[in-house]
């Protein structure tokens, strides 16, 4: 029996189809300008390209502790980790290690080489826990929006796993199903989607994760807001549903009055329900 928890689920399959815009939007969250955090070592490199980095902050009090991982989105083209800087300040604060990854773009790459180099960047990071002072097997992956898709990419591929095995999983905004997606917004293909997956559609199953076996059984939180202008909740609502079907433990949240990168920049603020929702995840292990 699936042990899945939901939340104000009725309300977002009644509400799941899309308001379409006419113009492109932008795809990313503006860089956030941060105070220095304490702990910090920047620009660390687990790969050769450039894109290749990633910030680690581990504040002393977290040794030993859980490692949060974000994983930025941006349509698979563009994005940057310094997103989260906010965030990983907040947690910061409270105590709890974080890191935030770049990784290699389309239309220089494609899948599943975005998923490979977040997956390779999780390795890097577990090797060297002793180093840094967190907890290996308490390594938690939040991706938003195409960031999401890059982890539920890894909680679906042994040879990820292989490489990474995340404590659990978080989707903030997430894509988890291409061909619903086309579907529904028929400009994105032309706009990122054969960027990021090839225009021959045949193959966008195998790339989404609602239609793939979650080899990973780590636990699921998955946030998605109703207000959301770029990607409908049904997105939400078929990977929840799979993810019960498959028996993985899966949570449901639906915050209010947020657009897509909203749910971005509101985290680390007071009271920001996405953070204590994230907080109280990762910390429940």
């Amino acid at each position: 029996m699936p042990t899945t928890k939901w939340l104000l689920l009725g309300s977002i399959l009644a509400g799941c189809a899309p308001t379409m815009n006419s113009s492109e939007p932008t795809d990313e969250v503006p860089a956030q300008q941060a105070k220095p955090i304490p702990g910090a070592r920047m620009n660390l490199a687990y790969g050769k390209d450039p894109l290749q980095a990633l910030d680690l902050y581990v504040p002393e009090k977290a040794k030993g502790g859980p490692l949060v991982v974000f994983v930025h989105g941006g349509a698979w083209q563009s994005g940057s980790r310094h997103e989260y800087d906010a965030a990983c300040a907040a947690l910061n604060k409270r105590g709890i290690a974080s890191a935030t990854v770049d990784y290699r773009l389309s239309p220089a790459v494609a899948h599943p080489s975005h998923a490979h180099d977040v997956a390779d960047a999780l390795a890097w990071l577990g090797t060297r826990s002793s180093e840094f002072g967190f907890d290996p097997k308490r390594i938690y992956v939040v991706g938003h929006s195409a960031g999401g898709h890059i982890a539920a990419t890894i909680a679906t591929d042994p040879t990820l796993l292989a490489l990474a095995k995340p404590a659990g999983f978080v989707g903030l905004e997430g894509i988890y199903d291409i061909p619903d997606l086309a579907k529904r917004w028929p400009t994105y293909p032309d706009w990122f989607l054969n960027k990021a997956f090839g225009s021959d559609t045949t193959k966008w199953p195998k790339a989404s994760p609602t239609q793939l076996d979650p080899v990973s059984r780590s636990p699921w939180l998955v946030v998605h807001s109703m207000d959301d202008e770029l990607v409908d909740s049904n997105q939400a609502v078929l990977f929840v549903l799979h993810l019960g079907q498959c028996g993985v433990k899966v949570d449901l949240l639906q915050p209010k009055g947020k657009r897509h990168f909203e749910v971005v920049s509101s985290l680390g603020k007071a009271e920001d329900e996405v953070t204590e929702a994230i907080v109280k995840f990762v910390m429940a292990s």
